[in-house]
């Protein structure tokens, strides 16, 4: 996605500069160890199947007959082999999907509402991340300021967030490689730009 204009009511540079350090590279962020991957959360259905909630970062890359082993909390509860079902992801909140699996026709049999833990048997990709200071909230979703290639001007991006982990977000579309974001005064800074009704605003580097 590329930067959009800049509009006639952003011109004008802030008052103070901003400082280089203030910036995170996608490319630099996104080599950051994510943690490894966790059991997710998991329930029988009455159909007997087995509901998991997934964060959408997981699904990115997915087989659509993805294998994987459920738990019951249960300390007498059996692992059951089970496979995802061909339904779609179903949005559960802005970050995470109820995904459908089925139990293997050999496994043992499940027991209605019996809840668990769903671990997947092939690891996630680690996915491209960003600071958590770099995210911004409105009513139409999470953005980030993307700075220019020459670092004046700042442009309002917006992103779809994944998983929230050690002080850092998967970001699942809205940036490409080797992007800036601002993480230092993003706030105060975003404020600027809202009080102007723009896109963007002007800094000046330093």
């Amino acid at each position: 996605m590329d930067l959009e204009p800049i509009t006639a009511s952003g011109a004008g540079p802030l008052a103070a500069a901003v400082k280089a350090s203030t910036y995170q590279t996608h490319d630099v962020v996104r080599r950051r160890a994510y943690g490894p991957d966790m059991p997710s959360p998991a329930w029988v259905e009455d159909d007997g199947t087995v509901a998991a909630i997934l964060y959408t970062d997981e699904l990115v890359v997915r087989a659509p007959d993805e294998r994987a082993v459920f738990s019951s909390a249960r300390a007498s509860g059996p692992a059951v082999a089970v496979t995802a079902t061909t339904e779609a992801p179903a949005a559960w909140d802005g970050s995470t999907r109820r995904v459908h699996f089925r139990p293997d026709a050999a496994s043992p049999a499940l027991r209605s509402r019996d809840v668990g833990w769903l671990k997947r048997l092939v690891r996630s990709p680690e996915p491209p991340v960003i600071p958590v200071a770099a995210i911004l909230e409105s009513e139409d979703g999470p953005y980030v300021l993307v700075v220019s290639a020459d670092g004046h001007v700042l442009t309002r991006r917006a992103v779809e967030i994944g998983r929230v982990f050690g002080g850092v977000a998967a970001v699942i579309s809205g940036l490409v490689s080797s992007e800036r974001v601002l993480t230092g005064s993003a706030f105060f800074l975003d404020a600027e730009r809202r009080l102007r009704q723009a896109t963007a605003v002007e800094v000046s580097p330093r």
